[in-house]
């Protein structure tokens, strides 16, 4: 089950999406479609550069952390797995012995 936490951070990178994608349509539309000034234009383009770049490292970080997670989840699940089968097989291997010998 996703917890608190991890719901607010996925939400919040689909809002840094959506918010990329919006401010793309903006530039788009005034700037082709309105035709505005050189400078205008390349003042956004500037900011949708800085906007897009920090957006793809806080999605870059926010992937590695979420791949470290995983793995220390697996780690974990195979850790239980082993501490969980070892008195299984000792006792299995008990019951064999005693199966396959008389006892007195």
């Amino acid at each position: 089950m996703i917890g608190t936490g991890r719901k607010k951070t996925i939400a919040f990178f689909i809002a840094l999406g959506a918010g990329l994608i919006v401010v793309t349509l903006l530039l788009y539309i005034g700037g082709v479609v309105l035709d505005w000034q050189r400078g205008i234009r390349l003042l956004l383009g500037i900011l949708l550069l800085a906007v897009i770049v920090a957006g793809v490292v806080l999605n870059t970080t926010f992937l590695v952390r979420e791949i470290r997670r995983n793995e220390q989840h697996d780690a974990f699940i195979n850790a239980v797995t082993h501490e969980l089968k070892t008195p299984v097989a000792s006792i299995r291997l008990y019951l064999e012995t005693l199966l396959t010998r008389a006892v007195d």
